[in-house]
């Protein structure tokens, strides 16, 4: 099933997929939305099991967005599954074929 419309990609019951991107430079203020950009690097931590950080690449700047999950499972499969997708676009990860259940 594709990542973007997979049923455990929500938090309190809410869809999270794409995340909302905000600059990362505070003096941009920037707010962007969709599937957009290049993924350039995933930070999940253990301790905070139900979230993943993505910094993507976008018109030559770098943009955040948090992931909030459901299901800690799913988290991790998601976060250690993307480690593996750096450098492909945002809209390519959407795309991406994922298991029913963890």
């Amino acid at each position: 099933m594709e990542l973007r419309a997979h049923p455990l990609m929500c938090y309190g019951g809410l869809r999270n997929w794409p995340p909302v991107w905000i600059a990362a430079d505070p003096t941009i203020g920037r707010v962007i939305a969709g599937e957009v950009g290049i993924l350039r690097h995933i930070e999940y931590d253990a301790r905070y099991n139900t979230r993943c950080l993505l910094l993507v690449e976008y018109d030559g700047e770098i943009f955040i967005g948090m992931l909030r999950f459901d299901d800690i499972a799913f988290c991790s499969l998601f976060a250690n599954t993307l480690k593996n997708h750096t450098s492909r676009s945002v809209g390519d990860i959407g795309r991406l074929d994922f298991p029913h259940t963890p």
